[in-house]
Parts: C-alpha cells; structure tokens; sequence
C-alpha cells in the first residue's frame, strides 16, 4: 500500500482482535470526509493490515443500530465489523 492511501492509524494501531468503522461513501455530503470510498476500498485496506469483514456481525451490528432512527446514523449505511486473520 502507498503512503496517502492509508491512514496512518491503521498502521499503528495495537492490533486488536476486532475492528468497528463506518466510512464515507463518494459523494456522500458531509464535512471532513478526507477519504470517500466503497466498502470493497475499505475490504482492501483492512486485508492488507491483517483484517477481514465478518459479514454475519456487520449484519448483525447494523440491525441493532437501526433502533437508533437518527438520520445521522452512519452504521446502518456504512458499519463495518473486521476480525483479525492475520499478520500483515
């Protein structure tokens, strides 16, 4: 991965066994979204550190965070649960 393309964060973080995120979608309106990509963008970049999408918890974690009806609940939309797999 080049620099720019990865947060910084994701490099330093202490590897822990479960990562949680939402992400802003392109085009999607909003202030500060610096990095707007697809969830497969996102699928990528957590490969590549060592994470992978659990897709029965994303799931399961975005139906419990519809009992939250804000518009401003990015879960539902963008939530993603990452496990980790390997060492990147």
């Amino acid at each position: 991965m080049t620099s720019g393309t990865c947060p910084t964060s994701f490099t330093t973080w202490p590897r822990g066994r479960v990562v949680v995120l939402t992400h802003a979608t392109p085009g999607q309106p909003g202030h500060h979204h610096v990095n707007c990509r697809d969830a497969e963008y996102w699928r990528g970049v957590m490969a590549a550190i060592g994470y992978r999408e659990n897709v029965k918890l994303t799931k399961g974690a975005r139906i419990v965070a519809a009992i939250n009806q804000s518009p401003w609940n990015h879960f539902v939309r963008s939530g993603m649960v990452f496990e980790r797999w390997a060492d990147a």
